[in-house]
């Protein structure tokens, strides 16, 4: 990955959190989004340093139905995040997203579910060992 906030983090950082979820997850070039339950159009566009272009197309999707949310990436003071956007008023403007090259960083790779056990180990399940006695 990169220390630099750019398209292909947030892409990435939207999946994680739709996965998250249980949200349907889509990309569209720069235009992410979720779908944030299943039976509805509750649709929330994620959008990093738009250009006018597609600032427009995603305001026209999102002013079609009242549950579609957008959320804006951007720089503090971008001219993206001013109060109102045609028609669309600002929900909140206090959330941060921080951005840490993880290859300088001392740590180790998640277990997840698919993967094999690392030598040595013949489970992830839980801090117990086959080989202690129990106590009474």
């Amino acid at each position: 990955m990169t220390s630099e906030l750019n398209d292909a983090l947030v892409r990435t950082w939207v999946t994680g959190w739709a996965r998250t979820h249980d949200y349907d997850v889509d990309h569209d070039g720069a235009v992410h989004s979720a779908l944030r339950s299943g039976d509805s159009d509750d649709w929330e566009y994620v959008l990093h340093a738009p250009d006018e272009t597609a600032l427009r197309q995603v305001i026209s999707a999102v002013t079609k139905s009242p549950g579609r949310l957008l959320t804006l990436i951007a720089e503090p003071g971008d001219e993206s995040l001013k109060d109102s956007i045609n028609g669309l008023e600002r929900i909140s403007d206090e959330e941060k997203l921080m951005v840490v090259d993880m290859g300088t960083q001392d740590v180790e790779d998640p277990i997840t579910p698919e993967a094999t056990p690392p030598p040595g180990r013949t489970s992830t399940a839980g801090p117990c060992s086959p080989s202690a006695p129990a106590t009474p």
